[in-house]
Order: C-alpha cells, then structure tokens, then sequence
C-alpha cells in the first residue's frame, strides 16, 4: 500500500474531512488529494512528520517493508532500499542540515551551561 493510499485511510478512519486535513496541513486540498491518489510521488519530509503527528503514528508505519531490509551492522539506524533508489529533494536536504545546525549550537550551548556550572560548584566547594 502507497503512502497517499495510508494518509487517505488514517483520514477515513478518524472522520476528518479533505478540506479540514489539508488545511492542518498547511496545503491545498487538491494537493492532499493528488497525494491520496498517488499521483504526487514525492512527499515533503516536514510535511510527513506533520501527518505522524496528527495522526499519532511513527513514520515507519509509512515504510513499504517489502521494499526494504534493515541494516544489520553496528550503529545502523536505518533502512536501505533494494528495489529503489531513496533521493531527497534539494529543499529536505537543506532541512535537514539546518536541522543538524540548529541541533550543534544547542548542544554547544548546554556544553557552556556545564562548564559554568562546574565552575560554580568547584567555587562552592571551596
């Protein structure tokens, strides 16, 4: 089964109108609907994590298995595709990377509240 034809059920099953679907979305509905009826292949990542969320399902549950096998090898996180090749567009890779970015000066900033802390405890300590 498709992604559209997943997003088109979860839909179904929770009664919620196209329209209403597609404006939580933040999309037009006949662009919902191209989506549904397969007809646009591919699917913005923010978009995705948009429907895990208002559906309360993990994006897994839109992965075709029969597609693809897990990697088995130490640290793998993921899936890789046998059948098809997986290609992000331009536009989700400079997501991610800004995702990335932002993830590394948030990180660097609890570094710096640590230091600062350990400094005011090794003050006290005193």
């Amino acid at each position: 089964m498709d992604i559209g034809t997943k997003i088109k059920r979860l839909r179904e099953n929770k009664n919620i109108p196209q329209t209403a679907l597609a404006n939580k979305l933040g999309i037009a509905q006949n662009t919902l609907g191209l989506i549904e009826n397969g007809d646009t292949k591919k699917i913005d990542f923010l978009l995705m994590d948009k429907i895990c969320k208002i559906f309360e399902v993990d994006l897994n549950y839109f992965i075709d298995e029969s597609k693809y096998r897990q990697v088995n090898k130490p640290k793998a996180t993921g899936y890789l595709a046998e059948t098809q090749n997986i290609q992000l567009s331009d536009k989700v890779t400079e997501q991610l990377n800004n995702l990335i970015k932002d993830k590394d000066l948030v990180i660097l900033e609890l570094k710096e509240i640590i230091k600062q802390q350990k400094e005011i405890i090794k003050k006290l300590s005193k």
